[in-house]
């Protein structure tokens, strides 16, 4: 696995953040605190085996799926055993490996709790967005269901305080890591977008979503950014919300303004005014809800189109049909 991952970022050769991935890396396993690391330990005391470090974690160091400090220096650190797809163990260990770099990268930010999408409506709109973005990911272009799924996002984002901030933070310092691990397991396994897709289709089976959603946004959003906003890791750009490089705010192959979609529907929803924001118009609310509701059938089962017929007719009467 260590090898599989040093081939990996070794390909990379910081093409995707400037800088290279490959570092220190310590595998442990948590009962014992055995530990095998990619190269001498600080302490000098693991015993070198088969071009590997093998030893004991000293106490004092926690153990998780992370990236840890260790004499000074940054490590990723990884749970054994691995998992054993080739796949999922580059992965992994790219995932913790951008933890490791993310400081550095000036890319981390408040791991923030999303409580809303503990919520019904907030699972819903959040369901249907990982619908539409497994789509995009599957079609060559994929334009139609991406704005779909930012419209269901801004929607979302209308009902609930706060949650464009929270979301943003969270897919930032988790999201960006996820991104990171698909990007190189993809390209060392030969792993299309498909992979990515039938993850965000077992991903909505989840219960609870306020610490996860980024794991499996995150990826989708990332390689539909490769695709459509060229140049979105530059240094400049890399502090906005990932969807807001969909929005048409810098030169990309396909612009995909947010402004004339999702954001302008929920906007009318919210304030009572027309999509153009000029005046007052019960009609125009009505108008935004009809397009939200023809949108979300196209990717909700009967239960799910059921709920939000309910939901949209009970804040804007009129509204289906």
């Amino acid at each position: 696995a260590l090898q599989r991952f040093d081939s990996a970022c070794t390909r990379d050769g910081g093409s995707t953040w400037g800088v290279s991935l490959c570092g220190p890396v310590v595998l442990v396993h948590a009962p014992s605190r055995l530990a095998v690391a990619n190269r001498p330990d600080p302490t000098t005391t693991f015993v070198e085996r088969s071009g590997v470090y093998v030893g004991n974690l000293p106490d004092g160091i926690g153990v998780a799926n992370t990236s840890v400090e260790w004499g000074g220096t940054r490590w990723a650190m990884a749970l054994l055993p691995l998992p054993e797809d080739p796949y999922d163990q580059v992965e992994l260990l790219a995932h913790e490996s951008f933890h490791r770099i993310q400081n550095q990268l000036d890319l981390s930010a408040p791991d923030a709790i999303n409580a809303h999408l503990a919520e019904r409506e907030g699972r819903t709109w959040l369901r249907l967005e990982l619908r539409a973005l497994a789509d995009a990911l599957r079609q060559s272009s994929g334009l139609s269901a991406l704005r779909d799924a930012l419209l269901f996002r801004s929607y979302r984002h209308a009902l609930f305080q706060g949650a464009p901030q929270r979301e943003a933070d969270l897919e930032r310092q988790e999201g960006l890591a996820a991104y990171t691990g698909a990007r190189l397991a993809m390209t060392s396994a030969e792993h299309g977008a498909e992979r990515a897709a039938r993850f965000l289709e077992e991903f909505e089976a989840r219960d609870n979503f306020g610490r996860s959603f980024a794991y499996a946004t995150g990826p989708a959003i990332g390689l539909l950014l490769d695709r459509h906003a060229e140049g979105w890791r530059a240094t400049d750009r890399r502090h906005q919300a990932l969807t807001d490089h969909l929005a048409g705010g810098h030169r990309s192959r396909n612009r995909l303004s947010l402004a004339g979609g999702g954001a302008r529907a929920s906007r009318a929803i919210r304030s009572g005014r027309d999509l153009t924001g000029r005046r007052p118009a019960r009609a125009s609310q009505v108008g935004a809800a009809r397009w939200i509701q023809r949108s979300s059938d196209r990717w909700s089962g009967p239960h799910i189109a059921w709920q939000l017929q309910q939901e949209l007719q009970s804040k804007h009467p009129g509204s289906h049909g």
